[in-house]
């Protein structure tokens, strides 16, 4: 392991301590020697998720229907493409997560938190939305026929060009005044 030189001479290190504690600051100088460390890299957290595979070809992660996801923390997550066809995400904390192309047709986001994510394309068919937040999310060329809407907040979403037909609970989504490209969108229902 190579050691790495810094410019630091001279400086105070200190860090915030609990009252009792022996720690004393630290001043840098030309002689002190800071111990090598290795940073683990932070795991995906569909890893241990029985029945999530990642197929490193597509580099895609791909879960079984029926995969219990209830609740899990997948905020920031990388799943650009992920097949999550019937998996069930209810209550997930989806907040800036990538989801470009993703398959969530029939899966289960009841109370999902999808706030300003990029669903761009995404397959929402059949998908059960009842509740979710997706405030702010761009939910352009989504396809989302069939989809439950019940109560799910879209205020300032994005559904341009989105594929409406058949989404039922229409009439008590929240923020649709403010919903963005809704006149370019397929299939929207009569309020």
């Amino acid at each position: 392991m190579r050691a790495l030189t810094f410019g630091f001479v001279g400086v105070l290190l200190s860090a915030g301590c609990a009252s009792g504690s022996d720690a004393s600051p630290t001043t840098i100088t030309p002689t002190t020697t800071i111990a090598p460390t290795t940073i683990a890299p932070v795991p995906h957290p569909l890893e241990e998720v029985e029945g999530c595979v990642f197929n490193p070809g597509p580099k895609v992660w791909i879960c079984e229907p029926d995969t219990d996801l209830i609740g899990l923390n997948l905020a920031g997550a990388d799943l650009t493409g992920a097949e999550l066809y019937a998996a069930d995400l209810t209550g997930a904390d989806l907040n800036g997560a990538e989801l470009y192309v993703a398959d969530l047709g029939g899966a289960n986001l009841t109370g999902a938190e999808l706030t300003g994510v990029d669903l761009t394309g995404v397959d929402l068919y059949i998908a059960d939305l009842d509740g979710a937040n997706l405030t702010g999310a761009n939910l352009t060329e989504a396809t989302m026929g069939y989809a439950d809407l019940t109560g799910a907040n879209l205020t300032d979403s994005d559904l341009s060009f989105a594929a409406l037909a058949s989404v039922t609970g229409w009439n008590t989504v929240k923020g649709k005044d403010t919903i963005i490209g809704l006149g370019q969108a397929f299939n929207v229902p009569a309020s």
